[in-house]
């Protein structure tokens, strides 16, 4: 792995942000903030993993949403990666039909990525990268406006706070 002294890679840091100073300040972004007190919590699938066991749980994910909307009111989920039946478009459009009829809408997708982003070795680095960027396009086409990847660490990198 190369060694990236601080000061050239401020450099560019800072290059980057008097680029991003140029862009229009007249368009900020808009972030549509629930103002409803149940419409700014999520109910996570995590607690739910024995029912939502893919072998031999009692609901799919695909139930989830319609049973948290009935049941406590919430109209936010955040499914858990290992609860997705699939990730394959023919699933994910019927989990968005799902969330439609309920009225829900995920709010995040908690993802391990079964490896370390910042392993050594690149091509394992590199597999992990593939499954994030996955579960961030499953995310986007499921309008979710986060995914939290896992950082697992790895045995053969050594932090080291001078770098």
């Amino acid at each position: 792995m190369e060694h990236v002294d601080r000061r050239p890679f401020l450099s560019l840091v800072a290059a980057g942000g008097a680029a991003l100073s140029r862009l229009d300040a007249a368009a900020p972004p808009q972030i549509d903030f629930p103002t409803d007190t149940r419409a700014r919590i999520a109910v996570a699938s995590y607690p739910f993993g024995k029912d939502l066991d893919r072998h031999k749980g009692k609901m799919t994910l695909l139930d989830f949403p319609q049973m948290v909307a009935d049941r406590f009111g919430v109209f936010g989920i955040e499914p858990v990666d290992d609860h997705f039946a699939s990730t394959d478009t023919e699933y994910l459009t019927r989990l968005r039909g799902s969330l439609a009829k309920a009225k829900a809408r995920i709010v995040n997708v908690p993802v391990g990525v079964g490896g370390s982003l910042y392993d050594p070795d690149l091509k394992k680095r590199a597999q992990a990268m593939v499954k994030a960027r996955n579960w961030i396009d499953v995310a986007a086409f499921l309008d979710s406006p986060c995914v939290r990847l896992h950082l697992e660490g790895t045995k053969r990198a050594k932090t080291d706070a001078k770098t």
